[in-house]
Formats: structure tokens, sequence, C-alpha cells
């Protein structure tokens, strides 16, 4: 599973990446957790376009002088609706707007265990679901788990597959 953390605060993503370490210890998940790290909202955004694959995201709200992290979890969002994510932030005020993205959280700083655990619970049980009742299609860079339940159809020509499924646009890829 790949937890990806994105704050501007160095301190802060070295919390949340403590609590990760923490959670994926007492729960014998250490060999499954990979983590990321980025101080800026426009490396996150540009590595997930090259790739970067993300199974729940920690992301600061307000990042100085970039793009915001709402903005970043809506273009996440468009390609995959499925990415839990969890907003950091001292501003309780921008709690409305997450559901845009259906964040999985709001935490408030100072970052606490409990809350970064009940994050990963729920990120976790989602990935592991995932890894047996979705299919995996290579679109690009990027690889997208799509749950076999959204697929409405697949159709199957030359070297092409086309397949339309719920909450995305349909797809084209090279068989």
């Amino acid at each position: 599973m790949n937890v990806v953390i994105c704050d501007d605060e160095r301190s802060c993503i070295d919390q949340v990446k403590r609590c990760v370490e923490t959670w994926s210890m007492q729960y014998h998940h250490t060999d499954a957790v990979m983590i990321h790290s980025f101080q800026s909202s426009e490396d996150l955004y540009e590595q997930y376009e090259k790739g970067l694959s993300i199974d729940m995201l920690f992301l600061d709200i307000q990042i100085p002088s970039e793009m915001s992290g709402m903005d970043v979890a809506k273009l996440i969002h468009e390609q995959n609706e499925y990415i839990p994510i969890a907003f950091i932030t001292n501003y309780s005020e921008y709690a409305c707007d997450g559901y845009y993205v259906n964040a999985l959280r709001y935490i408030i700083k100072p970052i606490q265990q409990k809350v970064i655990d009940e994050c990963l619970d729920i990120a976790w049980n989602r990935w592991v679901l995932a890894q047996s009742e979705s299919i995996s299609i290579q679109m690009g860079k990027q690889a997208i788990l799509l749950p076999i339940r959204d697929i409405i159809w697949v159709e199957a020509s030359a070297h092409f597959i086309k397949i339309e499924a719920v909450g995305i646009a349909p797809l084209e890829v090279r068989a």
C-alpha cells in the first residue's frame, strides 16, 4: 500500500510518517506499506501524473505559493475517485470543501496517532479489498485499479480493449 504525505512543513511530514510507521509495525504491515513524502503539492501532482500510485493520501490544505491541497485533490479525484484522502490542516473552515473529493478525514494539527490509525485502518481494508476484486489497467504511466463491480461493458477489437465503467471516462487500452 502506497501512503503519500504532502505538507509544506517538514515537521508535519515527519509526524505523520512516524504515525504511519507505528501503525504498520503494530499490525505487521511493514513489508506492505511504502511511504512517499512531498513538501510541494506541485511535485506530488507531477509524480502522480508520471505514475506514482497512491493508496492513501495525507494532504495539507494550504501550501504557500503553490497549488492548494484541495486543488491537487480535485485533480487526482478526477482521475481516480477511489483514493482515500485525509486533509491535514489548521483551518477547519475548509472542511465542507472536502465533500467534493470524498475526503476520508480532516486532521487538525497537531497530529494524533489515533486519527492516523483510523485513516490507515480504512485505507488498508479498501486496499486489500481492491486487490482481490479489481483489475489493474495501465494507462500510459499511470496504473489504476478498476473495481470489477463498476465495469459496465468490455469490447475487444484487434489489439485494443474498450472499457465502460461507472465513475470514469470510457477507457481504450492496448492489449
